[in-house]
C-alpha cells in the first residue's frame, strides 16, 4: 500500500508558519525559523499545507 511522505525544502522554507495553521494533524513546526516535520505519523496526507507555503518548499512523494 502506497503512502504520502511529507518533504520539506528548508533552503526554499521563508519561515512563514503558513503550513504550520494550514496543517491539520500538528505535523509541522517551526524551528529555529524553518518548517520542520515533526510529527509525520500523523500526517493524513491531506496537502493543505502545498498550497499555503507560498515559496512551494512543501512536497509530498510516495512510499510503500
Amino acid at each position: 500500500m502506497l503512502k504520502k511522505k511529507i518533504l520539506i525544502d528548508t533552503d526554499k522554507c521563508i519561515g512563514c508558519g503558513m503550513c504550520v495553521n494550514a496543517c491539520s494533524g500538528s505535523v509541522i513546526e517551526l524551528v529555529d525559523g524553518k518548517a520542520r516535520v515533526i510529527r509525520e505519523v500523523y500526517c493524513q496526507g491531506l496537502e493543505h499545507c502545498l498550497s499555503a507555503c507560498p515559496t512551494k518548499a512543501i512536497s509530498f512523494v510516495e512510499i510503500e
